[in-house]
């Protein structure tokens, strides 16, 4: 199995040493205190930490790690990252809203809708607080892609992600949800 952890530092030029792994108790739930531990050893070592991952279900155990990592990257000023991609669509259920605490806190997080959502693979939701981020890491307009009607502020995906070339994979957690619906009743005037 991949660690795409490591993988996206890789592509960050971070380097997939600089992933700091903190062990799990035995409801499979980060240990806290060895987080907190482990950023002030990094930052006393000369590090500059910057991120912690909060777990909103896991694939193996559903384990829900949220709150107590947002709090910890509150303290720390650190960067709150969710990964959501198994857990992520039972967020939007009113009964177990509760159990996903803190994730309206993150910075950015990731959803897979094919894991419950019976939507075909590849289709992979990112969602950021501030947009502004992605569009300052990702955008690299070369000449031959310069348009000259720039001035409408007109969103542009490219500048959002690593591949320029893109196919449409939004519609088919649109469609699926057209469909299927959502987590919530639609409303009478919407139908």
């Amino acid at each position: 199995m991949a660690n795409f952890e490591a993988l996206a530092l890789d592509m960050l030029g971070i380097g997939k040493k600089r992933l700091r792994k903190i062990p799990v108790g035995e409801d499979f739930r980060i240990d806290l205190i060895m987080l907190d531990e482990k950023i002030r050893q990094d930052r006393d070592n000369g590090l500059h930490p910057i991120c912690a991952i909060g777990i909103a279900g896991t694939t193996n155990t559903g384990a829900i790690d949220v709150n107590g990592v947002a709090d910890i990257c509150r303290k720390h000023d650190f960067w709150f990252h969710v990964d959501a991609a198994y857990g992520g669509p039972a967020a939007a259920l009113d009964d177990y809203k509760p159990v996903f605490n803190g994730m309206e806190r993150a910075e950015s997080l990731i959803v897979n809708p094919h894991i419950w959502m019976c939507i075909p693979f590849g289709a992979a939701c990112v969602l950021v607080r501030n947009s502004e981020h992605m569009r300052r890491t990702f955008s690299l307009i070369s000449d031959y892609l310069k348009s000259r009607n720039r001035e409408n502020k007109q969103t542009d995906l490219m500048e959002y992600n690593l591949p320029l070339t893109k196919d449409f994979k939004g519609l088919k957690v649109w469609m699926t949800m057209k469909a299927h619906g959502g987590a919530q009743p639609a409303s009478d005037d919407t139908r």
